[in-house]
């Protein structure tokens, strides 16, 4: 039985197709972490992400969804967000009352995709550095309930080819259908249950369709991994490891074998 939250043997790719990452940690609301006291938390790390903009927000994620459009009221102008930018490296960081999020962006990037553990790295340094501000302020202590870690996947696809030939979830026995694939929006949504092998209750979203891109054609997908953490868990950085190998587990599950090939599989 595969234990979907181990690391060693996470798949490793030289050219993964992953134009974007994120990874979050969510809290309870915390109504005293206002706009003007996100700009101060970002002040502290501003050598490191000078850029800023302020962001409309978004309503608490939901921890176990069954697809279904959901449709927030509320009164007053909702939440706010601040986006700060590292230059060229194509990090950012989102705060909001409730969240900490942590963006890597291809199209932003001098460079490749720079590998989980470093992401990871600066997310512990960033939430730390959270929950020290958080403290100085007399604030109450956040005590994350989930951890989310998103990959953002960008596909060429050549004329012949169909999303069943990028996403396995797709694949079928032929059967006669009038005319030839044009357009396939997916969508599905997993539950893993917790056990002593899995000791996180969870869902898995992946979802995606095709794009028109440079004169051809894509796959646009995306999975993500949402672990439900304990109340008051101490270990939240857990938490979003246990997400990150869920997502890089399911991934690995539903690409095809000429994919592993073409995208450089190294273990």
């Amino acid at each position: 039985m595969t234990d979907w939250y181990e690391d060693a043997s996470l798949p490793k790719f030289e050219n993964p197709p992953v134009v974007e990452t994120a990874m979050a940690l969510e809290f309870p609301i915390q109504e005293s972490l206002d706009i003007f006291k996100l700009s101060r938390l970002q002040a502290e790390w501003e050598d490191r992400y000078p850029d800023v903009q302020e962001v409309p927000g978004a309503p608490p994620t939901p921890q176990w969804s069954d697809g279904a459009m959901e449709i927030q009221f509320g009164i007053g102008g909702g939440p706010r967000r601040l986006w700060a930018t590292q230059p060229d490296t194509g990090l950012l960081v989102q705060t909001q009352n409730d969240r900490l999020i942590l963006n890597w962006r291809k199209a932003f990037s001098r460079a490749g995709y720079p590998g989980y553990s470093a992401l990871r790295s600066e997310y512990a340094r960033l939430w730390s550095e959270l929950e020290g501000f958080l403290d100085r302020s007399s604030a109450s202590p956040v005590r994350p309930h989930l951890a989310e870690f998103t990959y953002v996947n960008v596909v060429p696809m050549a004329e012949t080819e169909k999303v069943a030939d990028v996403v396995t979830l797709l694949s079928s026995e032929p059967t006669e259908m009038p005319g030839e694939d044009r357009f396939a929006r997916f969508q599905f949504i997993r539950e893993v249950a917790a056990s002593s092998d899995h000791p996180f209750p969870a869902q898995v979203h992946i979802s995606g369709e095709p794009q028109p891109t440079d004169g051809g054609r894509s796959l646009v997908f995306t999975v993500t991994a949402r672990v439900v953490l304990e109340a008051g868990s101490s270990a939240p950085i857990e938490g979003i490891d246990a997400a990150h190998a869920l997502a890089s587990h399911t991934f690995d599950r539903i690409i095809p074998g000429s994919k592993h090939v073409a995208w450089g599989r190294a273990r």
